[in-house]
């Protein structure tokens, strides 16, 4: 069984930010969940009918804030297939390989579930 993490940082500061980021980011998360699900619902909903709606700019007062929503059909992106060109042409596609500069990143991830259940 492996042991419970014990916090290192020792002020009661830093619990308090800790609770806050923890609170804030499970909002957050449920938040962009919520968009996604009512954009996807909007996407089938045009595709659905066939058709796009009829004002193609348009800008929404909702409870007052101003919402500008814009439909637009957009051309399909242009990619590479990179591991077909790997395993086709290995000497091309080493040529014009390039290997970008290292960089630190910060990305705290909790459980939610568990993090709202611990601040509930």
């Amino acid at each position: 069984m492996s042991k419970p993490i014990t916090r290192t940082y020792g002020s009661a500061s830093w619990k308090s930010l800790e609770d806050r980021w923890i609170a804030a980011k499970a909002k957050m998360v449920a938040a962009q969940a919520e968009l996604k699900a009512t954009e996807e619902a909007m996407q089938k909903e045009i595709h659905r009918r066939g058709d796009t709606p009829e004002v193609v700019d348009t800008r929404i007062d909702i409870d007052g804030v101003k919402l500008d929503v814009q439909f637009r059909l957009n051309a399909g992106r242009v990619t590479i297939d990179s591991p077909r060109l790997r395993a086709e042409q290995p000497e091309l596609a080493e040529e014009y390989s390039k290997i970008g500069s290292p960089f630190f990143t910060f990305k705290p991830t909790i459980k939610i579930a568990a993090a709202v259940a611990e601040v509930a």
